[in-house]
């Protein structure tokens, strides 16, 4: 089971106590850079999409 850092923030937002709970997986550094480079992956091409060339 994977475990998780957490932060969890509440505030008042029209009148009204809002909880948001971030939850972050807590990856050795190998794991967060084979995450980043999946995710650069999948992002490049939606902002090559999106990005005028000059």
């Amino acid at each position: 089971m994977n475990q998780y850092e957490v932060e969890t923030k509440t505030v008042f937002f029209q009148g009204r106590s809002v909880t948001v709970t971030n939850r972050t997986p807590i990856l050795s550094a190998q794991q967060r850079e084979q995450r980043r480079r999946e995710i650069e992956s999948q992002l490049y091409p939606v902002v090559k999409k999106y990005v005028k060339t000059a």
